[in-house]
């Protein structure tokens, strides 16, 4: 197994990030200019291929390896990605590429400026304090205000089969969601959560509403996970963002999905109408 150098770790990186008083190495870690930058009033969204630095794929790997404290698809903790990095190198080269046609791909998320009411630094408490590097907790490391990622979402065009979404398949209309998002995204309400379910809502409404590529999103979380990671994907996926609790799969996995009717709900919620100007029926663009 490959080793990084002394002091280049993911938890070393991020630490040194966390106790320097320079901004520059967090504002020189988001996307490169680009129009395919969306924004809401609370967060920003770009494909991954467009990151600038390093540094999210270094969040990325505390995430993934702390998977049981996040709200992540992806139950199962990889703590190999912070001491190999060959480990992470293959986790980012399976990362599904950005497809201008579809809108698949994998994004970035982050958190922009506070809704009503919040500071930037409201989520820190909601993390555990066990300290993974002597000195820093891991609530700083993963919800700390210094970087702004709240994780990534991915959408993977699959192969349709009853039990079965790994297969990757360019042609299909339906794709599989991804998420790996900060510990503050199962709390209800937290700047972290209504940052998430606000790009989720921008990803589904300019590719399932629309590019009209993608028909149906479909996600899916183990059972096992538990009852507390269940009901936060429930909070996020269905009261937040209209996605529909579809029947679990063999008792093994609990499932939502997402297709042209929920799309319609999100479009119209993100334009509402404007009963002022122009009469009923028109909308604010």
């Amino acid at each position: 197994m490959a080793s990084y150098p002394p002091g280049n770790a993911p938890l070393d990186i991020l630490a040194a990030l966390e106790k320097s008083s320079s901004t520059k190495l967090a504002k020189n870690s988001h996307a490169a200019k680009s129009k395919l930058v969306v924004k809401s009033d609370t967060a920003r969204m770009f494909p991954a291929a467009t990151l600038a630095s390093d540094l999210f794929w270094h969040y990325y790997a505390v995430l993934r390896a702390h998977a049981p404290l996040t709200l992540a698809t992806n139950t199962v903790a990889a703590p190999a990605l912070l001491t190999d990095p060959q480990a992470l190198a293959a986790e980012r080269a399976a990362a599904p590429e950005y497809d201008a046609e579809s809108g698949a791909g994998m994004y970035v998320v982050e958190l922009r400026k506070p809704a009503a009411g919040h500071s930037a630094s409201d989520d820190h408490g909601l993390a555990t304090t066990m300290e993974v590097v002597p000195g820093v907790p891991l609530a700083h490391v993963l919800n700390g205000c210094r970087h702004p990622f709240i994780g990534s979402i991915a959408l993977t065009r699959v192969r349709v089969a009853p039990h079965d979404l790994s297969v990757a398949d360019v042609e299909s209309d339906i794709a599989r969601l991804d998420l790996v998002l900060r510990p503050a995204a199962r709390v209800l309400g937290s700047h972290a959560f209504e940052a998430a379910a606000a790009a989720l809502e921008l990803l589904l409404d300019s590719t399932v509403h629309g590019k009209k590529v993608i028909r149906k999103v479909v996600a899916s979380v183990p059972l096992a996970a538990g009852d507390d990671a269940i009901a936060a994907m429930q909070a996020l996926l269905v009261d937040r963002v209209s996605f529909k609790r579809e029947k679990d799969l063999d008792g093994t996995w609990a499932r939502w999905g997402f297709g042209v009717n929920e799309a319609r709900e999100v479009w119209k919620r993100l334009n509402p109408v404007d009963m002022t100007q122009g009469g009923m029926g028109m909308r604010m663009v």
